[in-house]
């Protein structure tokens, strides 16, 4: 049975919401875009008393950069560039950053596929990055040997399929590691459990799901925690965002509430949340709250929310049964939770099979 790990994104030192920040989520074009930036940085781990911390790469950047038409460079004799009009990144700076801010865990940098849906796109599109992003995996792998090898690292997999992610995993058979994250942009349930499997299957034992704290999404994760993993993770900024648009996200399953000003509240509606936040609270008074208490005080009860919850799932995945058992108990999305079952019974029959079959029998 393994980790079950929720890390919160988009953190900056001016909004902790709480004294507690188990896990917190930071990227090189952020919080290390400078020696100022990293001595914040460092500064709010201290005060968020945080236990875990993940230094992404910010490869999303180049994904945005070639995207907008800006110019792209990989020169590490200059600064890094994070520009309306210019990227400039490489692992030494990746690494750079790495050794000022000591987190526990780095990410290679990766160049990101984009979101296409034909096969013949997906393929081309894949083996356009696939050049830069071996290259970068074994740059920032070997930097990180000499320069901190006491931080953990991983390596984010752009693939669309496994016989791609097959393909990456050949080129970089001679890269020590400790873990593989991958982004999940469109990606549905039955596809995330395919590479979760062939990551399992591979006797990879740790991964994080980057981007996303959708409902069923952590359940997957905590499920895959509890039976196939020694660490699973995962992070959005959901909980910040949402409370920028005035959402107040429920204790039940993630569903958003606008509590805007331009709302009509139904009186009778009971607040019936936990956090400590939403004692003796009403909708009505949430809503009426200057807009600027009002996202803080959304900040607080969506990250506790998102932890409790990740929490609760964790502790009731101890069979497939047991966790749709409790995720019916908690959302009316009864086809999401018989479709995340199905996918996870299928898996624990096949995880140690041809990872073919389970791919055929899912997609």
């Amino acid at each position: 049975m393994g980790a079950f790990e929720i890390f919160f994104a988009g953190i900056i030192i001016d909004i902790l919401p709480d004294e507690f920040i188990r896990n917190i989520l930071v990227n090189v074009p952020h919080e290390g875009k400078n020696d100022r930036t990293i001595i914040m940085t460092k500064r709010m781990f201290i005060i968020a008393n945080t236990i875990h911390t993940y230094l992404d790469s910010g490869g999303f950047q180049l994904l945005l950069a070639e995207i907008y038409n800006r110019i792209i460079n990989f020169d590490c004799k200059r600064p890094p560039c994070f520009t309306d009009k210019e990227v400039n990144i490489t692992p030494e700076h990746i690494i750079a950053v790495a050794v000022k801010m000591q987190p526990t865990i780095i990410s290679a940098l990766d160049f990101p596929i984009r979101t296409v849906t034909n096969e013949a796109e997906q393929e081309a599109e894949f083996m356009k990055k696939l050049g830069f992003n071996v290259l970068f995996t074994q740059r920032t792998a070997k930097l990180r040997k000499e320069m901190c090898p006491d931080i953990q690292f991983f390596v984010p997999v752009q693939a669309y399929t496994v016989s791609q992610f097959e393909e990456f995993m050949w080129l970089i058979r001679d890269v020590e590691f400790d873990g593989l994250s991958i982004p999940i942009r469109n990606m549905e349930i039955p596809e995330l459990a395919i590479f979760l499997t062939s990551f399992y299957q591979k006797g990879i034992s740790k991964v994080h799901i980057l981007g996303t704290s959708k409902f069923m999404e952590t359940a997957l994760g905590a499920y895959m925690a509890r039976h196939l993993f020694g660490w699973v993770s995962m992070d959005s900024t959901t909980w910040r965002i949402s409370a920028q648009h005035s959402n107040y996200l429920s204790p039940y399953d993630f569903s958003p509430t606008s509590v805007a000003y331009d709302v009509l509240i139904d009186e009778s509606i009971i607040l019936d949340c936990k956090c400590p936040w939403c004692q003796g609270k009403t909708f009505t008074y949430i809503k009426n709250l200057p807009y600027t208490d009002k996202v803080s005080f959304l900040r607080c009860h969506n990250h506790w929310v998102i932890n409790s919850t990740a929490r609760e799932l964790y502790e009731n995945a101890d069979t497939v049964f047991s966790l749709r058992q409790h995720l019916l108990s908690r959302t009316c999305k009864t086809d999401e939770v018989e479709e995340l079952c199905d996918c996870l019974t299928i898996v624990e029959a096949l995880k140690d099979g041809n990872i073919y079959t389970l791919q055929n029998l899912l997609s």
